[in-house]
């Protein structure tokens, strides 16, 4: 089996992280090992940047309102399984915050937002609410791994 770099340890390569072993390998890691399909969100005052990896990059500019990203998937994509269960979860209540943690901890329908597989599986979940600034994220797969509060997005711009 090929060896593939966990999408974890690469977004932790590209930030301020302080682990020497994981900061050395995420540079080259999409040139030198292959690594599992990702997206890297950035938002600032209300306009969206997705860069999205599956082997190409490929950037989608967005603006405000609920979004929908996967692995295999670019931002929104209508034929995208998770993004019909988002609108149709959507459609039922308002987006707060304890039910967007439970959305994301789900395994309803036949291909479930939280993923578990012998070759691939979810590794992380991120959540940001821009009602409360809040920045929260759950260090492993959200159905077994808490969300904790990063920072607010305003005191990580400072």
């Amino acid at each position: 089996m090929e060896k593939r770099v966990g999408r974890s340890c690469f977004a932790h390569g590209g930030g301020a992280t302080q682990d020497v072993s994981c900061s050395a390998h995420g540079g080259g890691a999409t040139r030198d090992t292959p690594v599992a399909g990702f997206n890297l969100v950035a938002v600032a005052e209300g306009e969206g940047l997705c860069l999205h990896w599956d082997g190409s990059l490929r950037a989608t500019s967005f603006g405000a309102g609920a979004h929908v990203i996967s692995s295999n998937y670019d931002l929104d994509d209508a034929e995208m399984p998770e993004k019909a269960v988002f609108d149709a979860w959507l459609a039922r209540g308002e987006a707060t915050e304890p039910r967007l943690v439970e959305f994301l901890s789900s395994h309803d329908g036949t291909r479930p937002v939280c993923k578990h597989g012998t070759e691939f599986g979810t590794v992380s979940s991120t959540l940001y609410v821009e009602s409360t600034g809040r920045l929260l994220h759950a260090d492993g797969p959200p159905c077994r791994t808490a969300f904790a509060e990063c920072a607010s997005l305003a005191e990580i711009l400072r």
